[in-house]
């Protein structure tokens, strides 16, 4: 058996929650009953309650309190509505399943992932592109290859996190080395277990290389900035940046650019002018979650 195939032994760890389940097998449907939706997710009590706190919450800015599911679809719509279940869902499985003496570690986990996608949601806004919702969905999920190793082995992940910070490696070499495998490679196949959507399933292959991709490149890219800067600007997850690190010559920054003009013309400064107010939006999501 493969070391993937050892992480992924776990049942609970490959099968999503049967609301998150229904949810994306609904979005294949051409016709989608909005009672349908309703019904669904409210069949989960705590998942319905995180939904309306996060729909609440200064991640979304609401001009009206939403108070009922079926009100959460008509203002949010319902391809985001589902990227936020699905976000929440996988949230939670791995929060509270997490083993003895992973906490910690899931706390800095959620946090860098949570402001990933705070970051791509902001850095979206002002490209005025709209990646419907998959920008924040995938900044919770570009790593979550490192939660299952975590989930795996706590103690390895630890031994990672070490090598990371004594040895100025990046977190691709100190996983391979005591894993024998990547984030990204665990990743993959967890996605693929859970039957993500692809584009997905790209992020999480392809946010720290989507120069490599022969299409829709952008927002890979968009995934593989926005992580950069949550590592700068104190959400951090072992990454193994150097001191000082240019993310204007890292391939994220040069494909995000070569697609949209207007960070040529104004520079990683147009991106980092608003950080403290996505740092406070990243945190009250994850109040929200735990809650």
């Amino acid at each position: 058996m493969s070391i993937i195939d050892s992480i992924l032994n776990d049942k609970d760890l490959v099968s999503l929650p049967n609301v998150a389940m229904h949810l994306l097998n609904m979005l294949k449907k051409e016709d989608i009953d909005v009672r349908e939706i309703s019904r669904i997710i409210q069949s989960d009590p705590a998942l319905t309650m995180k939904l309306l706190r996060v729909a609440n919450s200064p991640l979304y800015a609401q001009q009206k309190q939403v108070t009922s599911i079926h009100q959460a679809i008509m203002m949010m719509g319902f391809s985001r509505l589902t990227n936020i279940v699905l976000g929440i869902s996988i949230f939670s499985r791995f929060w509270f399943g997490s083993k003895k003496g992973a906490s910690e570690l899931m706390e800095r986990f959620w946090l860098h992932s949570s402001t990933t996608g705070t970051i791509s949601k902001s850095i979206a806004n002002k490209l005025r592109t709209n990646f419907k919702e998959r920008e924040f969905i995938g900044g919770l999920l570009h790593k979550i290859g490192k939660l299952a190793m975590i989930q795996y082995d706590v103690n390895k992940y630890l031994k990672v996190a070490m090598a990371v910070q004594k040895f100025n490696v990046s977190d691709i070499l100190a996983e391979k080395k005591i894993f024998g495998v990547s984030h990204v490679e665990v990743g993959e196949r967890l996605a693929q277990s859970w039957k993500l959507p692809e584009e997905l399933v790209t992020i999480i292959t392809s946010y720290i290389k989507p120069e490599t991709l022969e299409s829709n490149k952008e927002l890979p890219a968009l995934i593989g900035v926005s992580s950069l800067l949550a590592e700068i600007y104190g959400a951090s997850f072992f990454k193994g940046l150097p001191p000082g690190y240019d993310i204007e010559s890292d391939n994220a920054w040069k494909v995000l650019s070569a697609s949209f003009s207007t960070l040529t013309e104004n520079g990683l400064d147009f991106l980092t002018d608003d950080m403290e107010d996505n740092m406070v939006k990243s945190q009250g999501f994850l109040d929200a979650m735990k809650a």
